[in-house]
């Protein structure tokens, strides 16, 4: 995925990349920390899941054990105004009537501003300020 990344962003330097999904690892393992963002030594990809804290960190619970196998990773130019969280929907509710559940996984939440006409603001004009 780094040398995809790496390539569109070769390809058009202004190329708004995120990589999302459930990647069946977790935040801490070499294939998210090393691979995935920096695997030619420059990192491009930034993981959002970094941008939360506190202790409901979590998108998975198999066995008792709270597991993050869900990420978002944006490049450089959308990470300092992205936001991210995970809603809690699933599985910390009991099951009263039924086992079944609508998913076994959290749903996990960005919301990230495309400035695509370069100034800075994000209105899509181009002019600099806020204003449309």
């Amino acid at each position: 995925m780094h040398e995809v990344t790496e390539w569109w962003l070769r390809q058009d330097g202004d190329a708004h990349v995120v990589v999302l999904g459930d990647l069946n690892t977790f935040e801490f393992t070499n294939d998210l920390t090393d691979i995935l963002p920096a695997a030619k030594g420059k990192q491009i990809l930034f993981n959002l899941v970094e941008e939360c804290h506190g202790d409901n960190i979590y998108s998975f619970i198999f066995e008792g054990n709270s597991q993050v196998p869900d990420h978002i990773f944006a490049a450089e130019d959308l990470v300092e105004d992205a936001g991210f969280d995970f809603v809690p929907v699933n599985v910390d509710f009991a099951r009263l009537f039924s086992d079944t559940v609508g998913s076994d996984y959290e749903p996990i939440i960005a919301s990230i501003e495309f400035d695509d006409d370069g100034d800075g603001d994000g209105d899509g004009d181009g002019d600099g300020d806020d204003d449309d």
